[in-house]
């Protein structure tokens, strides 16, 4: 069974291009839509913070539903992690 994010328009679109066949997306596209790095997005993956990933081969494809949940947690929030920057004057 050939899932959607194999198939030959899949892979020809454009780099940088939302990919968004059905409902699955790559984890090139949910690190641009996360603004986060491919290694941070399969660490996610492996640690379970994505639930419906489906893999196939060495590559994996993230639900949209998933990837967009995690882009609504993160608004408003720091966009580099790490520490809040510290206040003026202390």
């Amino acid at each position: 069974m050939q899932l959607p994010i194999q198939s030959e328009e899949f892979r020809k679109m454009p780099k940088g291009q939302i990919k968004t066949n059905g409902q699955m997306i790559s984890t090139a596209t949910a690190a641009e839509m996360l603004g986060i790095s491919q290694a941070r997005v399969r660490r996610m993956i492996l640690d379970g913070f994505f639930e419906g990933v489906e893999k196939f081969g060495t590559n994996r494809a993230i639900p949209l539903a998933e990837v967009e949940r995690v882009v609504k947690e993160r608004e408003g929030k720091n966009p580099k992690g790490g520490r809040p920057p510290k206040e003026k004057g202390n």
